[in-house]
């Protein structure tokens, strides 16, 4: 049997997965483990008729339990008379739904979070039309049995939302929707509730073509909210367009613009005695993308050009607090509440050149080629106050206050540049070679210091691959970097220092029918060393230090045949093996010495009899075995020694088992669950401590889609 067999379950997983996204915008990944389903993205105008389906998920680890549970439910109507038969105006019943929840043992700190949405539609004559009515509402709590001021403290205890829609659907053409929908709305969080109103639109073209090789899309929409009692408002209103060119058989422009209006409330407690404080934020943004693409010499030479400029401004205005009667140390000590305007842009250009040298048809990877590009960015932000909402304040203030928010002010940075290539050696072999550079950076807080930040850095990597047979191919790299940190002209030049790292990678893979073996091995080593020496220390090498270590995987599965009792089965012996090794001590750059501070020695991995069989419309993955981690940490007893003496281990193994159903078909009962109970122990010889623990760490995940 085909070892490939063995594996198809996971392959199968991945594309049914993609599958079911095409049909929903709501997706649970239950089948990966260490993973929890995130919340739906709720959209009461625009939604995707999609597979029904119930799921569950439990997991634990260590101290941490989360389980979740979700459903989607859709229902289409039959045609009705004056009806043209589209889905998209199909009457239909949509209910989409999960909760989910996580408890940290330790700290017996709970979250619980649920959401849930509801539509229907009702198309009208001409099926162009559609009448929609939507209900959504979440909520999310935190609890904890021992409070403290961490916990109590600038933290989102219990929040509840949701509101009710009724709008329609427009088509007028199959390109363009133009939906819109006012309804009521409802917020209560922990400083009040609110009934408020609601009103969404949006508009959506498709892509369409104006001109010969020219084609656009575009989108809009609008959503905002007013809650009369708290006299909040909230605002997301943005648009966009998109812009296609093509010209020869290579060239093209693509072209982006986009506007945003947000605005959203925030309330603070100032203190016990004052009464909530409401902070309103508006933020406008302009996006602008360009990317062209023209070839200097067809098939052999392209120029890139791309462009980014993202300007913003952000206002703030605080309702609660009278700044006139307020003290001058309630102002200096919570400027974040000042009302204050912040103006700030993000800039990028980046041009990019390709030469291909030759071609080579069998192997797009062992082309020749030679890329050159050059990056420059820059961001910056200035904050001030608003002097109109601050009239009453003297100029000492209305200066110190100034100067306090423009501090955080700054303008930032860097270009780089960066070179690569490939090239064919032999028939079976490739180099690759790649080497990059940031010519400068710099991070400005005050307009007197163009330069007091800069951050260099130069890395190198060259990569030898071979291929042996079509089975078995290896490849060697080596990497080489240098990075520079510089502070000038500033209290902190002390943390000026360069660090150099090394390494070198290899891998091999085997793939044959019965047999595939994987291996991979890194060696580094980082030495990082202090441009400035201090007084106050005195061990060897001051403060420079160096780190290095060794990393390994292993991964072997065997083909062991099939079974007698199970027509279509096949069983496989797989392992995986990790190995990590890491040193780090004071390093003395001058003799070239060292003195060990630490030494950790880690394995994983994993031994497991697989039982597979793809002869049914359920293909199911049966893993047996056993899983083991083991650790070592040595150290120096004193801070004179120089010898490392074991200080701590872990040793936690157990049996194994991973159980994973599917389905071909889109619909039916899909399945992953794994189980890991282990033995613990614990020993720490600095505290002359041990401990033994039994421990169970385990994944459930269960779909069934109709």
């Amino acid at each position: 049997m085909s070892l490939t067999r063995s594996f198809l379950i996971f392959a199968l997983v991945a594309v049914w997965t993609n599958a079911f996204a095409q049909h929903s915008d709501v997706q649970f990944p239950w089948w990966s483990p260490n993973t929890t389903s995130s919340l739906p993205i709720t959209d009461s105008l625009s939604r995707y008729n999609r597979l029904s389906n119930l799921s569950l998920n439990v997991e634990h680890t260590l101290s941490l339990y989360q389980w979740g549970v979700g459903t989607a439910f859709t229902t289409l109507g039959r045609d009705v008379p004056l009806h043209v038969s589209t889905i998209w105006a199909n009457p239909s019943v949509s209910l989409s739904a999960e909760g989910r929840s996580q408890l940290r043992e330790d700290t017996r700190t709970r979250t619980t979070e649920g959401i849930g949405y509801l539509e229907a539609t009702y198309p009208l004559v001409g099926g162009i039309s559609v009448l929609s009515v939507s209900l959504f509402g979440t909520t999310y709590s935190l609890s904890r049995n021992a409070a403290t001021s961490l916990y109590d403290v600038g933290t989102l205890q219990n929040l509840s939302d949701g509101y009710a829609l009724v709008g329609g659907k427009y088509m007028p053409w199959s390109e363009l929707v133009v939906s819109g929908a006012a309804g009521i709305a409802y917020k209560s969080f922990l400083f009040g509730r609110s009934n408020g109103n609601i009103i969404q639109a949006r508009a959506v073209l498709s892509t369409i073509s104006i001109a010969e090789g020219s084609v656009i899309d575009a989108e809009a929409f609008l959503d905002e909210r007013r809650f009369s009692s708290l006299g909040e408002l909230g605002r997301n209103d943005a648009a966009k367009a998109h812009l296609i060119t093509t010209f020869g058989d290579e060239g093209s422009n693509e072209a982006t613009a986009g506007v945003s209006l947000k605005r959203r409330d925030f309330y603070f407690t100032v203190d016990t005695n004052a009464p909530t404080a409401r902070q309103e934020r508006s933020e406008f943004t302009v996006e602008l993308h360009n990317l062209l693409r023209y070839p200097l010499v067809q098939k052999k030479l392209l120029l890139l050009v791309e462009g980014n400029f993202i300007p913003r401004s952000v206002s703030r205005k605080t309702s609660g607090i009278n700044f006139a009667s307020a003290s001058t140390g309630l102002l200096t000590s919570s400027t974040f509440l000042l009302p204050s305007i912040t103006t700030a842009f993000d800039l990028g250009i980046s041009s990019q050149l390709q030469w291909i040298v030759g071609t080579n048809t069998r192997n797009i990877d062992r082309t020749p080629l030679i890329t050159a590009e050059i990056k420059y960015s820059e961001n910056s932000e200035t904050n001030d106050i608003s002097l109109s909402e601050l009239t009453f304040a003297s100029t000492a203030v209305i200066n110190k206050l100034s100067s306090t928010i423009n501090a955080t002010s700054f303008d930032a940075g860097q270009s780089a540049l960066t070179i690569t290539g490939t090239f064919p050696v032999f028939e079976r072999d490739a180099l690759q070679a790649n080497i990059s550079s940031r010519l400068f950076r710099y991070d400005t807080p005050s307009q007197d210091n163009r330069d007091d930040r800069d951050e260099l850095y130069l890395n190198a990597a060259v990569k030898y691959h071979h291929f042996f047979t079509t089975n078995l191919s290896a490849f060697a790299q080596v990497r080489l970097s240098q990075n520079h940190l510089v502070y000038l002209k500033s209290d902190r030049s002390a943390q000026n220092y360069t660090g150099n790292t090394i390494s070198f990678l290899g891998s091999t893979l085997f793939e044959a029918s019965a047999v595939r073996n994987s291996l991979s091995a890194e060696v580094f080593a980082n030495y990082s060393v202090y441009d400035f020496m201090l007084p106050s220390v005195i061990q060897l090498g001051g403060r420079d230090y160096l780190i290095r270590g060794v990393n390994g995987a292993d991964s072997v599965s065997i083909a062991l045949g099939g079974f007698h009792f199970i027509a279509h089965g096949t069983a496989s012996l797989e392992s995986n093996m990790n190995l990590r090794l890491y040193e780090r001590g004071a390093y003395n750059a001058g003799a070239f010495t060292e003195r060990p501070l630490l030494r950790t020695t880690e394995f994983s991995g994993d031994l497991t009899v697989n039982i597979t069989d793809l002869s049914s419309a359920a293909p199911v993955l049966l893993k047996i075995g056993a899983r083991s981690f083991y650790q070592l940490r040595y150290a120096p007893t004193s801070a004179q020694s120089t010898a490392l003496q074991l200080q701590e281990r872990v040793n936690r193994v157990g049996p194994l088992i991973i159980l994973v159903i599917d389905q071909s078909s889109a619909t039916g009962l899909r399945l992953y669950g794994n189980l890991w109970y282990s033995m613990l122990q614990h020993d720490s010889y600095d505290l002359h401590q041990s401990s033994l623990a039994r421990l169970v760490e385990g994944t459930l995940g269960v779909r069934w889609t109709f």
